[in-house]
């Protein structure tokens, strides 16, 4: 991410390189451990980061779609094929990661329930999106620390919006780059081994969500700024916006056709910061 240090309301530009991995990162502490196998690797109060990456290329499976008569719909979707997915939690100087390049149709390593309730704003619907991980979904754990032995393992993590309406997630759609994480009210996890397990939260206003990034240039013309990069043909480029680095909506799509791209960018006459990114797509 580069930062240029322009006035005007124009603080940062950054390009995103082709859609493949999706990073989410958050912190937290420890809520509470449960059993003997984790020994002294972690303690209540403990200070939690977690780590979660995957494809953009996971395809959505819909498990349920349910429309209510006040208006209300309802959607859970499996994102599945090669997704991927690795998890990564520290503790200390303790560290636990897993993985699984692939989903089956009937694993929720990848699973969100989410809710369209702007008809029924008294309905309490929350937005859910889960991460799962275990040795009985097949996943790896290239980096597991115990005191103990066991052949059970796993890790958790779940993401909520708990709010009326609930706008984080989008039904039947993979979350990236463009989703609302301010609108988070909560998040938690857990890593188990056997019947022992180490809980934790983590602060929804330190969760992020980005994508790969490279460089663009951000230049002044004769009516003020523009952004401009090489658009490489049969790519496409979306151009989104922010004014806190963490929530993003799309303002403008473009084609490549080996040749520069340049899009006008101008300054919020309320003194708003505004940020700007390229996402690059086949």
């Amino acid at each position: 991410m580069r930062v240029l240090p322009l006035t005007l309301s124009l603080s940062l530009v950054s390009v995103l390189a082709e859609a493949e991995t999706i990073t989410w990162s958050g912190q937290g502490e420890v809520s509470e451990i449960t059993g003997n196998a984790f020994g002294t690797l972690a303690e209540n109060g403990g200070t939690v980061s977690i780590e979660v990456s995957y494809s953009s290329e996971a395809n959505e499976l819909p498990v349920n779609f349910l429309q209510f008569p006040a208006g209300s719909r309802n959607g859970s979707t499996r994102f599945v094929g090669d997704i991927n997915l690795m998890v990564n939690i520290r503790i200390g100087d303790s560290e636990w990661t897993g993985t699984l390049p692939t989903a089956s149709a009937s694993s929720e390593a990848l699973f969100s329930d989410c809710w369209d309730s702007v008809a029924n704003p008294t309905a309490n619907l929350p937005d859910i999106f889960e991460v799962n991980l275990s040795t009985a979904a097949d996943a790896s754990f290239p980096s597991f620390p115990l005191v103990t032995e066991e052949s059970v393992m796993a890790m958790n993590l779940e993401f909520r919006d708990e709010t009326t309406p609930s706008d984080l997630f989008t039904i039947q759609t993979l979350p990236d780059s463009l989703t609302k994480v301010s609108s988070m009210t909560s998040a938690d996890g857990q890593i188990v081994a056997g019947s022992s397990r180490v809980s934790f939260t983590i602060d929804p206003d330190t969760v992020t969500i980005r994508e790969p990034q490279e460089s663009i240039t951000l230049r002044r013309n004769e009516e003020g700024y523009e952004l401009a990069w090489l658009g490489e043909s049969g790519k496409g480029y979306r151009i989104d916006t922010s004014s806190n680095l963490r929530d993003w909506t799309r303002s403008a799509n473009r084609i490549g056709a080996d040749e520069e791209i340049t899009i006008a960018v101008t300054p919020d006459e309320s003194g708003t910061p505004r940020f700007y990114r390229v996402v690059v797509f086949e």
